[in-house]
């Protein structure tokens, strides 16, 4: 087993990378400079982060390797492929790793797993946030006779993160809302998911939704739910502007304003809906 210390968990004096008695067949890339390991005819090249910020490109000044078979095992970035919102450590491109005479580059940091022709990620065993809802898994690599690489993923992960929309336009009780959710749950396969399910449309007055009772109410088979209400009370524009209250007088009022430009339109629309949920309340 090689071990490739990351920027989360560099081998720093305090880390048990550096104070723990390793099993023999444990070695721990204590060092930040690019080493190879011999496994039987193959070269396994890495190194470790002996500290959290190392910003330098570890194949910038690499020489290239001409015999034998070289893989690479890393904690960096494939800079043509950076997550939103990741920060790059280790700056590293597909055509650098071919260019340095690497089979296959196997590199940590990136969560979601994924592969290509020259760079493999398995990302980490479970998600752990909203945004890392791609796959999550081990990453078998075949080297064959004639020097051809394989990558096989296969997901591990027992949790999944999904972020999901219901839409709750003609639902009229929290039983159509529950429905919606069991439907979503087994259509995607998110059993045991730690799901956030944002809630849009137009729905009936009579239809009021409190977040974390419906979190309560509808959380059989999932391990979280959390609820974001994005819907929207329904009015009767034309039954409202028949009234003669001061309800009635505004929307008649507002309503006379909806002929101008469509930007115009969507902001007297915006102030018709404020303003109706007001009086409702």
């Amino acid at each position: 087993m090689l071990i490739a210390p990351g920027h989360a968990d560099p081998a720093v004096p305090s880390s048990p990378y550096r104070y723990l008695r390793w099993p023999e067949n444990v070695t721990v890339a204590t060092h930040e400079e690019l080493r190879p390991y011999r496994y039987a005819d193959v070269d396994i090249w890495t190194a470790g982060f002996m500290r959290s910020d190392v910003p330098e490109a570890p194949l910038r000044d690499f020489a290239r390797r001409e015999e034998g078979t070289h893989l690479l095992l890393l904690h960096a970035s494939d800079m043509s492929q950076v997550p939103q919102d990741v920060t790059p450590y280790k700056p590293i491109l597909p055509a650098q790793v071919q260019e340095s005479g690497f089979r296959h580059a196997l590199l940590g940091h990136y969560h979601d797993a994924r592969t290509s022709e020259s760079i493999t990620y398995a990302g980490s065993p479970e998600p752990l946030g909203w945004n890392e809802s791609g796959r999550h898994c081990t990453a078998l690599l075949t080297i064959g006779d004639d020097a051809t690489v394989q990558v096989l993923l296969e997901d591990i992960n027992l949790r999944q993160f999904a972020q999901e929309t219901i839409d709750v336009s003609g639902m009229t009780s929290l039983d159509h809302v529950r429905d919606a959710v069991m439907a979503m749950r087994e259509e995607k396969q998110l059993d045991g998911g730690v799901i956030r399910a944002t809630l849009v449309g137009e729905r009936a007055p009579s239809l009021v939704l409190d977040p974390q009772a419906l979190s309560k109410e509808c959380s059989d088979g999932l391990a979280y739910l959390e609820f974001r209400d994005h819907s929207r009370v329904s009015h009767d524009l034309a039954a409202a502007a028949q009234e003669f209250t001061s309800r009635g007088e505004m929307v008649r009022k507002l309503v006379d304003h909806k002929q101008g430009s469509r930007q115009e339109e969507q902001a007297v629309g915006r102030a018709l809906q404020l303003a109706l949920d007001a009086f409702d309340e």
